[in-house]
């Protein structure tokens, strides 16, 4: 397995100091002992404004980080986007090539095709791959890495993309939540299989109900 170290690759650059009213920072994931961190940074550059809507460039800078050794690398994202843009990102260790790869995928723009790229820390190189998902991720980052495939939900089901090959596969189709509605579905990794957890309104406002008859009570 390759680690990154100290005075590795040509990416190197500090920790941006996070502005929480401008950037957003999104926990992508980790995968063998690498954790990856992704920063929506706005670059002040108005697009359009029609009716008071304002739309924004903004551009992404990915850090892989070891925790062991400290080091930070930077990867600069492709390419800018803008906020009617939906952009999500995945990480995970490619165990047949031994490569930790993370991947990005933009669409919904208004001003900007949809795209789909892969960055490879062995090459230290992005290149995009013709494969688009077939559904639309629910969340701005996969899920889960587990055993080379990226995992995410969508509308129809469960994403996976293989790390392996940069393919997206056809969803596949989730347990059914016969009680109520999902409003919130996530996959992870639980005793080496895939676990399905869900968040259901009817929970939801079942707690919201016993918060609200607690104070009531002054308890």
């Amino acid at each position: 397995m390759r680690v990154m170290r100290e005075g590795e690759g040509r990416g190197r650059k500090p920790v941006p100091k996070f502005n929480p009213y401008r950037d957003e920072a999104v926990l992508v994931g980790s995968d063998c002992g690498i954790v990856c961190v992704s920063f929506r940074v706005d670059l002040n550059d108005l697009i359009y404004n029609i009716f008071d809507i304002y739309i924004w460039k903004y551009r992404t800078e990915i850090y892989l980080w070891n925790p062991e050794t400290k080091h930070v690398n930077f990867i600069a994202a492709p390419d800018v986007y803008d906020s009617t843009c939906t952009e999500v990102i995945g990480f995970g260790f490619d165990c047949k090539t031994l490569d930790f790869k993370v991947v990005r995928v933009v669409y919904n723009g208004r001003y900007y095709r949809d795209r789909a790229d892969v960055y490879s820390a062995n090459m230290n190189s992005w290149h995009e791959i013709e494969a688009m998902p077939a559904d639309t991720c629910l969340h701005y980052s996969f899920d889960v890495c587990f055993h080379g495939f990226l995992l995410c939900t969508g509308y129809r089901g469960m994403i996976p993309f293989d790390l392996h090959e940069e393919v997206f596969y056809c969803a596949l189709e989730l347990p059914d939540i016969d009680d109520c509605e999902a409003i919130e579905t996530t996959v992870t990794d639980f005793n080496d299989s895939i676990a399905v957890f869900t968040t259901q309104l009817l929970s939801l406002l079942l707690k919201a109900r016993d918060l609200l008859i607690s104070l009531s009570c002054g308890h």
